[in-house]
């Protein structure tokens, strides 16, 4: 492998019973760009964070030798920024994305040819996203009605506590100096994921 660290895989279920506390945003309806279009696979976009609003679109910085998604530095008005991501299923369907269904991210471009697919880690104890070349599960994509956003979160295990126990993980952005996609995790006593209704959905795509 050309990169040695603590992955995490992501195991995707259905939804089922789940007790979480988080703000209730996203509903069963289809993801939809900004423009309000539905999302499709295969079709280029720009992610954006909507509680960074400061930051531009996502892209990748090389770090350690090994590229990672990261929000641009500062939003420039009528500057698009970011590099694009495709949205790919991990069950070879084709056209409109549903809610709910589970999908892999590539970007369109990264520092080392082939390496592109989105896949989370928690090396050198941080929280973060970086580019493999294995297409991997990243989640479940889940649309917001009220503002077009989506989220992007699914059930894996971490051993935090020293041994694994069932984990739901979430992407969002991280506001520090420099915006890493980062993602948040709550532990529970089933493998087994929360309902959409409880998931949020700080991302916002428009069209490339």
């Amino acid at each position: 492998m050309k990169k040695i660290v603590l992955l995490i895989g992501m195991f995707i279920l259905g939804g089922a019973f789940f007790t979480i506390n988080v703000n209730a945003e996203a509903d069963n309806s289809h993801p939809v760009s900004t423009n309000g279009n539905r999302l499709r696979y295969n079709t280029p976009y720009r992610l954006r964070d909507k509680n960074l609003p400061h930051r531009n679109p996502v892209t990748f910085e090389a770090w350690a030798s090994y590229d990672y998604a990261v929000f641009g530095h500062h939003a420039t008005p009528g500057y698009r920024g970011g590099t694009p991501i495709i949205i790919e299923s991990t069950t070879g369907k084709t056209g409109f994305i549903d809610s709910n269904d589970p999908i892999a991210i590539r970007s369109t471009t990264s520092n080392w040819g082939g390496w592109v697919y989105w896949d989370v880690t928690n090396s050198y104890l941080a929280n973060s996203v970086w580019l493999t070349n294995r297409r991997v599960p990243i989640g479940h994509l889940v649309g917001n009605s009220r503002d077009r956003s989506v989220g992007i979160g699914g059930m894996t295990f971490s051993s935090d506590l020293g041994f694994p126990l069932p984990t739901y993980l979430e992407l969002r952005g991280s506001d520090a100096n420099k915006s890493w996609m980062t993602f948040r995790t709550v532990t529970q006593n089933q493998f087994i994921m929360p309902p959409i209704n409880v998931r949020r959905t700080p991302f916002l795509l428009t069209d490339a």
